[in-house]
C-alpha cells in the first residue's frame, strides 16, 4: 500500500522520433488524481485513481513503469523561488536555433506561472524527478506544462 494517497498525473508521452530528445511541452494542463487503492500480483499491477473530475479509474499494466503515472511532489525550493507567480517565456530546449533572431526564445507568448511541482515516475525513488511549470498563456488563455528549465522569467513585466 505504498502508493495509496499519492497525487499523480498521467506521464507526458514522448512524441519525438529522436531516441535521445524527449519533448515535454503539453498544450494543456495536466489532470491530477489520487491513488486510493493498489493491487500487485505476479506480472500484474493496478492502481485505482480518483481523478480531479471525480472519475474513478483502474490503471493496469504488467509493470509499475507501464502504468505511466508520475507522482506530483514539491519542487526544489530554488525552482519555486525562481518561478512561482512570475511571467515567463519558453526557451528552445535544444538551445539557440540557427537563423532564429530571438536566439531560441519563444516570443509567441508570455505565460503566468500557476504552479511549480516535481514529476517523479511512480516506479522511481521519491524526489528524483524533474521540476515542471504549469502556466497560462496571457494572450489566449491556453494552459501549458513543461520542464522548468525550458522557461525564463520575463523581467520587464
Amino acid at each position: 500500500m505504498a502508493d495509496v494517497q499519492k497525487v499523480v498525473a498521467a506521464r507526458i508521452q514522448a512524441t519525438s522520433l529522436s531516441a535521445t530528445l524527449q519533448p515535454s511541452l503539453q498544450p494543456q494542463g495536466p489532470r491530477f488524481g489520487n491513488i486510493c487503492a493498489e493491487d500487485s500480483d505476479e506480472g500484474s499491477e493496478a492502481r485505482t485513481v480518483v481523478w480531479d473530475n471525480a472519475l474513478v479509474q483502474d490503471v493496469r499494466s504488467t509493470t509499475v513503469a507501464g502504468l505511466n503515472l508520475d507522482v506530483i511532489e514539491d519542487a526544489d525550493d530554488d525552482t519555486v523561488f525562481a518561478f512561482e507567480g512570475k511571467v515567463v517565456v519558453r526557451i528552445a530546449p535544444g538551445g539557440a536555433v540557427a537563423g532564429d533572431p530571438a536566439g531560441g526564445t519563444s516570443r509567441q507568448y508570455a505565460a503566468a506561472v500557476l504552479a511549480v511541482y516535481k514529476r517523479t515516475p511512480l516506479e522511481d525513488e521519491p524526489g528524483t524527478g524533474q521540476d515542471f511549470l504549469l502556466a497560462v498563456d496571457l494572450s489566449n488563455g491556453a494552459f501549458y506544462e513543461d520542464l522548468a528549465e525550458h522557461f525564463v522569467v520575463l523581467t520587464n513585466r
